[in-house]
């Protein structure tokens, strides 16, 4: 397939208006036009390697399409990366044409631009020569290599790529307007957020440096690229949760019920881990469910119930007035992305309740537990421990369950798919349809053309991305399990405390159970089993229509404990009792715990999750004090083959394009959604291609302008607003198969 004319004349401009400018600027002795002159020069040479690549890539691109209807895959994002440099680079010479003859002539401010957009042509240009080497390592069609090739032999062999020219001056050129504004946004705020993270300061005087640096990064891009470079090659796991969990604070919380779609019903509920039985398809035999207990052992699975309307039977609706629908023959279950350690359904509920309003179904969303508390396989068996509870329990969730449809999106898709393949390997009813957005369906270090787009992507870097994926499959990285299980109850106690409603909350003790017992019994209910952790207080029972965010009852509990048991006068702020506790209950300590978080929490103005995650104390002093100078020139390089320094074991439940074909085929129907710039879009083709070689009935959309998790940004772009309601018409289609 030859370039496009209008491709080739991109790159001809451009050549010509640089030989323009060098000749204009030749006699220029200043330091500015000496500067200038150079970048050009640069700018020049770099225009005719990419145009040559380009070229190359351009002419064996589509046949890694997945058909001909949908043209995506890596080899053309970056093709199209590069095209989209061109147009920015022209941009800026056509204006310095203008600009040049005028009285007031910024020298010094062209020469930095140019000398930004020469450097990340440069940059492209090293990524471009990474592909002609992954084309010469796969088979034909197939976007993953194939025999001992790997992830480290690619980047020995290749040049090194400079990832300040992606996160400065041109940040998020690749993707459209309206997103590149919001990528600026978040990478400025994470530049500034680092600096209170890795400061020893009070919380007042980090909240100061936080806002004052972070308008230094918005207005010097040089100082933003830097600091966010030496942030991602370098930050443990502990920052990336900490600063993702920023969408979980106070205002974040109230921003969803703000901004977004009004719903009657939006509850948090617990389901208890109890034993579970679904029956075999086949032979009509109990299977037995195992209890999600990896790493930490039994714990109840929090999930968030939105509806557009009250239906007949959900829980929190017994004994409640007024108009009551009745159940809904179809559910949606939901699993949110956050790279397996970050995020929740609060943070996911921006586009969750516009999908609750337009497809006007129930959407139970599971917060699954996170790594690197939780590293696999836990919260793969939470979602399909979930999954088969709903099976029995769909009436509670105002649903007959005649059709079940699982979604999510990144991560979440992914434990979605995998408890797929667990309830086909069982022989348990399936789900009858999946949405999958931007998916990583192979969790290995096999590279791909679109993987590589990691090395510039605002919002999914390498270094991140590297980072999570440890903490998610290497068992070494998860802290002590009795540690972990306290930190993991202190978390999930914490965000149940910042819900309006709590529909189920674990007992502490037998006798609050027995209680919630006798208050069903009395209402009428009999799957008691089941409901024994549902709060029937009687402001739940008739609070049914949602309500701005307040402080819960649970948080003004956990707010009296510290106040009755802690010694304001303590010189070193630390948990004192009162002489008169002298021995202590179970659910005493539970409490004690959770005081002494909340403490901890109240003294150092830090979140939940950064505090369990004691992610400061556990960063190197080298890299504290790396991240910690925000004035240093200096950064610190990593060769990206120091992060292959794990094993990622080759289950087919954790990278589902390992599967069996005889699993596979046995699949309900897919739907996949992934975006041009996103580095699981080879993914996605190759799993979407797999299924569609198995006769399995899968579509496949490619969307452009957008990035990875766009689906939290739809009420910011409109764009990314159209690529929700792509989703939801794929989401009605399964609906009505």
């Amino acid at each position: 397939m030859a370039s496009p004319p209008e491709c080739l004349e991109r790159y001809s401009t451009l050549e010509q208006l640089c030989q323009e400018h060098i000749q204009h600027f030749s006699k220029d002795e200043t330091s500015a036009g000496r500067r200038l002159l150079e970048s050009l020069h640069k700018l020049a040479e770099n225009v005719k390697v990419a145009k040559e690549l380009v070229s190359n890539i351009q002419s064996f691109a589509h046949e890694y399409d997945f058909d001909s209807s949908v043209p995506g895959n890596g080899y053309r994002s970056f093709a199209n990366v590069t095209n989209a440099c061109v147009d920015l680079t022209l941009e800026v010479l056509q204006k310095l044409a203008k600009s040049r003859r005028l009285l007031v002539f910024r020298k010094s401010w062209y020469a930095r631009e140019i000398d930004a957009h020469e450097t990340l042509l440069a940059s492209i240009c090293s990524c471009l020569k990474y592909l002609i080497i992954l084309r010469k390592w796969s088979e034909p069609g197939d976007l993953f290599p194939t025999g001992i090739h790997t992830a480290n032999e690619l980047f020995e062999r290749g040049e090194p790529v400079n990832q300040l020219s992606f996160y400065g001056r041109c940040l998020g050129f690749q993707f459209c307007k309206s997103m590149r504004r919001v990528l600026v946004f978040i990478s400025t705020c994470m530049a500034g957020f680092s600096e209170s993270y890795f400061s020893q300061s009070n919380f007042v005087l980090k909240t100061v440096a936080s806002i004052l640096h972070g308008g230094k990064y918005f207005v010097c891009p040089e100082a933003r690229a830097k600091r966010i470079v030496n942030i991602v090659q370098n930050a443990d796991v502990g920052f990336c949760k900490a600063f993702w969990f920023l969408a979980e604070g106070e205002i974040m919380q109230r921003y969803p019920a703000v901004v977004g779609a009004s719903l009657e019903v939006n509850r948090v509920i617990q389901i208890p881990p109890e034993p579970l039985t679904v029956d075999h398809l086949v032979t009509g035999q109990p299977v037995d469910i195992t209890i999600p207990k990896s790493h930490f052992g039994p714990m109840a699975v929090t999930a968030r119930l939105l509806s557009k309307k009250r239906r007949k039977g959900m829980i929190g609706e017994f004994g409640s007035s007024g108009k009551i629908l009745l159940p809904s023959e179809a559910l949606i279950i939901h699993s949110h992305g956050g790279g397996f350690v970050a995020q929740s359904s609060k943070s996911h509920e921006i586009y969750v309740r516009d999908w609750a309003v337009e497809l006007d179904v129930p959407i139970l969303s599971i917060d699954y537990s996170l790594a690197p508390q939780a590293p696999y396989p836990r919260a793969l068996e939470e979602v399909f421990y979930t999954y088969c509870w709903v099976l029995k329990n769909c009436h509670l969730l105002g649903s007959t369950g005649k059709r079940i449809i699982l979604v999510g999106d990144s991560a979440g898709s992914n434990l979605n798919l995998g408890a797929t393949l667990k309830c086909i390997q069982l022989g348990i009813r399936k789900p009858d349809g999946l949405f999958i957005a931007y998916c990583p369906f192979l969790v290995s270090f096999v590279p791909s053309p679109a993987r590589i787009l990691c090395l510039m992507d605002p919002l999914l870097p390498f270094g991140f991305m590297m980072r999570c994926l440890k903490s998610y499959v290497s068992p070494s990285v998860s802290i002590n399990a009795e540690n972990s299980k306290r930190s993991h109850m202190l978390e999930k106690i914490a965000n149940a405390g910042r819900d309006t409603k709590v529909y189920s909350l674990e007992p502490l003790k037998a006798k609050l159970k027995d209680r919630n017992r006798t208050e069903m019994e009395k209402n009428g209910l009999q799957n008691t089993s089941c409901l024994d952790q549902v709060s029937l207080k009687e402001n739940n029972i008739h609070s049914t229509r949602e309500t701005s965010p307040t402080t819960s009852n649970s948080k003004e509990f956990l707010n009296k404990f510290v106040d009755k048991y802690v010694d304001s006068q303590s010189p070193d702020n630390k948990l004192v009792l009162q002489p008169t506790l002298h021995k202590t209950s179970s659910e005493d300590n539970l409490l004690l715990d959770v005081g002494k978080h909340m403490l901890v929490s109240r003294k150092t103005e830090k979140t939940c999750a950064v505090e369990d995650e004691g992610s400061t104390e556990s960063a190197s002093t080298e890299i504290k004090n790396i991240c910690a100078d925000s004035e240093s020139d200096t950064v610190l390089l990593k060769n990206p083959t120091d992060e292959f320094d794990f094993d990622v074991p080759k289950d087919p439940l954790m990278s589902p394009y390992l599967a069996s074909d005889e699993d596979l085929k046995r699949l309900p129907s897919v739907k996949v959604l992934s975006v041009e710039m996103d580095p699981c879009l080879d993914d996605c083709v190759m799993f979407a291609k797999k299924l569609k070689r198995l006769e399995v009935p899968v579509s496949l959309d490619v969307i452009k302008g957008l990035p990875h998790g766009f689906l939290n940004l739809v009420k910011v772009s409109k764009e990314a607003d159209d690529g929700s309601k792509l989703c939801i018409k794929r989401i009605k289609e399964l609906m009505e198969l």
